[in-house]
């Protein structure tokens, strides 16, 4: 059980972003899961298709009733849909339920929505808080989390889910700087002949370590490939030595990952982070970099993907924490610390048009994000 210490430091930042991140995943996990018992989504890969199978048949897959369905975007395509099965694990215990009530807190309700459902004659008892005790945690996350922030994590895995999966065999190393609770190079068919390395603050190792234990009791590990966890903060330079201690070796190609990581970090902090990645990086080595344009806007409060939440979140203080964007992060980032070949850009709207879906979100004129690609 991790201290109030850990859940304090969990909460804050980026490591309580680990946790939504995670969260959303969990909930397009069981949408998928859903299309897939109901015959809506055909999985051709054999491998995948048993695995699926076997997480339904262990009772993985919860009916979520009007959740569900208030996610029927979709419904139909399923070219966006994502897998990620242990990220039911990492929500799924006695300290997410924590880690949701006092992150919750930080982002009251308004009080004037909370009156107006109780008016309107909420089915809920008790306080909203009583509620999410009383609930499965898979239906908690749903009252805080949107219907765009959840199309918005499924576009954003399932690009960089497939970039990787595409490049993988070309490296024999994948280093993921900010990891979190991302389960790549646990459920993605990385080979053996690729050694992933991972990379996160202490208390956010601990913890994907200690849920790990309890999701490989009943998840098979798709990937062939050795995964070296390690524990330091990127914006020091200790967790480099780590990363040769442990047979990071610079003279060979790299790909490196840095997703939901880089718009928590100052300019100074990210000069050092990527000058020290452009000298470890062997010609070859290639960069896949998640960020945030000056011109992002996210609504200050959002409406649950739940129906039976009547309440709006104000998230304007973990807005406040996106502390570096940029315009163009091939010019600002890639090319100035030697990722200049091979550059590429796609924004939301771009994943729109590549996975053919067919309804444009409304965060598409608002969540200007990039995901830009460099090769050294």
């Amino acid at each position: 059980m991790s201290t109030e210490k850990d859940q304090n430091e969990v909460i804050n930042g980026v490591a309580r972003t680990s946790l939504f991140v995670a969260a959303c995943r969990a909930i397009i996990t069981n949408k998928y899961l859903e299309l897939v018992q109901k015959k809506e989504l055909n999985i051709s890969d054999t491998l995948l298709k048993n695995h699926i199978d076997g997480m339904i048949s262990k009772g993985h897959y919860m009916d979520l009733g009007e959740v569900n369905e208030s996610i029927d975007y979709f419904n139909g395509s399923g070219k966006i849909c994502i897998y990620d099965p242990y990220a039911y694990f990492f929500i799924n215990t006695k300290d997410s339920q924590q880690l949701l009530i006092q992150t919750v807190k930080k982002h009251q309700f308004h009080e004037e929505k909370e009156k107006e459902g109780e008016k309107e004659g909420d089915k809920k008892s008790g306080s909203f808080f009583e509620y999410i005790n009383s609930v499965p945690l898979l239906v908690s996350w749903t009252v805080v989390l949107s219907r765009s922030t959840l199309l918005r994590m499924a576009f954003r895995t399932k690009y960089i889910d497939d970039y990787v999966m595409n490049n993988c065999h070309s490296f024999e190393q994948l280093v993921i700087c900010g990891a979190g609770l991302d389960a790549r190079s646990k459920r993605l068919p990385i080979p053996a002949s690729c050694r992933v390395y991972e990379i996160d603050l202490p208390h956010v190792v601990e913890y994907k370590l200690k849920m790990l234990e309890m999701a490989n009791q009943y998840v098979d590990q798709v990937s062939q490939c050795q995964i070296t966890m390690i524990a330091d903060d990127l914006t020091q330079p200790s967790w480099i030595q780590k990363l040769k201690d442990n047979g990071y070796q610079s003279d060979k190609p790299t790909f490196w990952l840095l997703e939901g990581l880089v718009m928590y970090l100052s300019k100074s902090q990210l000069d050092f982070l990527f000058s020290t990645i452009n000298q470890l990086s062997a010609t070859k080595s290639k960069i896949l970099v998640h960020t945030l344009t000056p011109g992002f806007v996210d609504n200050s409060t959002t409406t649950p993907t739940s129906p039976k939440s009547p309440n709006q979140l104000d998230w304007t203080l973990l807005k406040e924490e996106f502390i570096s964007r940029h315009e163009d992060p091939i010019q600002e980032i890639l090319i100035p610390n030697g990722f200049s070949k091979d550059t590429s850009s796609v924004t939301y709207r771009d994943l729109i048009d590549l996975y053919q879906f067919n309804n444009t979100p409304a965060f598409v004129k608002t969540s200007q994000t990039h995901f830009s690609i460099g090769t050294k």
